[in-house]
């Protein structure tokens, strides 16, 4: 079978997770803030302060039932909650990053431009000036040499 042939059939192959299951796993009612009590504009570092903090207070183990499943699903939904918030984090400071590398870049690139432009242009503009004052100092010398030379 061609390669293409099973890309096709390996891209319509679609996966359903049943809803019980997603629920089970994640509360709709409540965002990832919520669920680590942390105000929506939180940094890495509260993130995983907000998170140990979880960790002591719902992990199955401090219970002492490890197989309690409504301990678990609420414990799970604050490690996802928590690895979520996490993955946004660094995935904005990575976009952030590239932006103000691309700014860098392009405000770099404008400068040199103009910095370039202008350059050029006084170059023009000067070296007219002094071309034109050269070559006619130079042939006004000429002129005067050829007028002392006897024929």
């Amino acid at each position: 079978m061609s390669l293409g042939a099973l890309r096709r059939i390996h891209t319509k192959v679609r996966f359903k997770v049943p809803t019980s299951v997603i629920n089970s796993f994640c509360s709709p009612e409540k965002s990832d803030h919520e669920l680590l009590e942390l105000s929506p504009g939180a940094r890495e570092d509260d993130i995983k302060k907000a998170y140990q903090k979880a960790l002591k207070k719902y992990h199955p183990w401090q219970y002492g039932a490890s197989n309690d499943s409504e301990i678990r699903a609420n414990w799970i939904e604050r490690h996802l909650a928590y690895q979520s918030l996490m993955r946004e984090e660094k995935t904005f400071r990575k976009r952030l990053k590239h932006c103000l590398e691309n700014l860098y870049n392009y405000v770099g690139a404008a400068l040199f431009m103009i910095g370039f432009y202008e350059a050029v242009r006084y170059v023009a503009k000067e070296g007219y000036r002094r071309l034109s004052y050269t070559s006619r100092y130079v042939g006004e010398e000429r002129m005067k040499k050829m007028k002392a030379v006897p024929n």
